[in-house]
């Protein structure tokens, strides 16, 4: 909507608008369901300054940057994070990875998916745990409002 050439009285522009927000957005019966990882992303994006993330990372452990950038997850097949690459990208595999593996915690039950193994796969979560946690803190501390002034 913000491009330059867009104009909300042409109809070839609202029609891709459309789309996009169909591709982005399901309907469930009366519900309007969000895709997960799309959410995800567009949080991590509003909060989560990547030279914050970085600088985080590093200070808690120098390896994880590299780790991140060269290695997937083994047990859910989460994407690299080439902390390189461009913000949007970078975003996207944040979103991605997390989400991924998340998701082969949560659904460890489930038929073919990527799982998660207990024990087997410990190793690898603590990376992940470290990433997660990194991440979590800087939205709490980007989105929380004070809600009371203690003076």
């Amino acid at each position: 909507m913000t491009a330059p050439d867009f104009s909300y009285k042409k109809d070839k522009e609202i029609m891709k608008l459309i789309k996009i927000i169909q591709k982005k957005t399901q309907k469930r019966s009366e519900t309007v369901m969000f895709d997960e990882k799309e959410a995800l992303r567009l949080v991590l994006e509003k909060y989560v300054s990547l030279e914050q993330l970085k600088d985080d990372l590093n200070d808690y452990d120098p390896k994880l940057i590299d780790y991140y950038g060269k290695n997937e997850v083994s047990f859910s097949r989460g994407n690299k994070i080439d902390f390189s690459s461009n913000k949007e990208n970078i975003y996207k595999d944040i979103s991605a990875r997390v989400y991924q593996t998340r998701n082969s915690i949560v659904h460890s039950k489930e038929g073919d998916k990527p799982k998660y193994i207990p024990y087997q796969h410990e190793k690898q979560l603590l990376h992940e745990i470290s990433l997660i946690k990194i991440i979590s803190e800087e939205i709490i501390i980007q989105s929380s409002e004070v809600l009371f002034d203690s003076e």
